[in-house]
């Protein structure tokens, strides 16, 4: 399999990531429309705002916390 994203995540000890790539995509995705809002994020990241808020948004534990601060 050569030095692929799982081997390079079992020699750390992290175990089998699922779907690494998809879900960097997703991460990036919700940094972007967090900074610049979902009009820029949908044409930076090459689908369709509503594309993004069905399969793209999500909430972080930032955001829970933010929301139990206010």
């Amino acid at each position: 399999m050569g030095y692929g994203i799982q081997k390079i995540a079992s020699d750390a000890g992290i175990g089998t990531i699922i779907a690494p790539f998809v879900n960097m995509r997703r991460s990036r995705s919700n940094e972007v429309a967090d900074r610049f809002g979902a009009k820029k994020e949908s044409l930076w990241i090459g689908h369709s705002e509503q594309v993004m808020r069905t399969h793209y948004s999500w909430l972080t534990d930032e955001d829970f916390q933010k929301a139990a601060e206010e």
